[in-house]
């Protein structure tokens, strides 16, 4: 298989209207290193591409590469979600 390189630091921007069942969470911001596709299951992958969809997600390398490992991973279903609009600011 193909081995697809993630970017080494993302950083998921956690608020309580995305987590809005977690009883008194406060806003914070969670690094997640990840070194390639091979370490990130397809829980962890389908997680990090909701988190995209929905803004919440930002990583310092170009977002293709966690499309490509999410293709890899298996969890094609995932890029296709209702709401994935690119390019906007």
């Amino acid at each position: 298989m193909e081995r697809i390189s993630l970017p080494q630091r993302l950083t998921v921007a956690q608020t309580p209207e995305l987590w809005g069942s977690w009883k008194g969470f406060q806003k914070q911001e969670l690094v997640v290193d990840v070194k390639d596709v091979h370490q990130v299951d397809v829980a962890g992958l389908q997680l990090l591409l909701k988190l995209k969809l929905a803004n919440q997600l930002t990583w310092e390398a170009h977002s293709d590469a966690l499309y490509q490992a999410a293709s890899l991973a298996g969890v094609e279903a995932m890029l296709a979600l209702p709401g994935q609009q690119e390019g906007q600011s």
